[in-house]
């Protein structure tokens, strides 16, 4: 979702900074680190919206439990 605001993070930038931080702190530093133009909120709202659009998308499309689990892994390392 950060890539709509052209901003990757590596899974080591991820890991170090942001793992295991609450989502509202790490919405306002990266607001603050990226000068994005959005509001930690909204980031906070996008990133809460994410399961439930995978879950839609998974049912739509039928998805069975092991494809769901293998799009989840990909996610993680992507």
């Amino acid at each position: 979702m950060l890539r709509e605001y052209d901003i990757e993070l590596s899974y080591e930038e991820y890991a170090n900074q942001y793992a295991g931080i609450p989502t509202t702190s790490n919405a306002v530093t990266i607001v603050e680190n990226y000068s994005i133009d959005t509001s930690p909120a909204e980031l906070v709202k996008a990133k809460n919206m994410l399961p439930d659009c995978y879950l839609l998308a998974a049912e739509k499309l039928g998805l069975e439990p092991s494809e769901c689990l293998a799009i989840e892994v990909l996610i993680m390392e992507a």
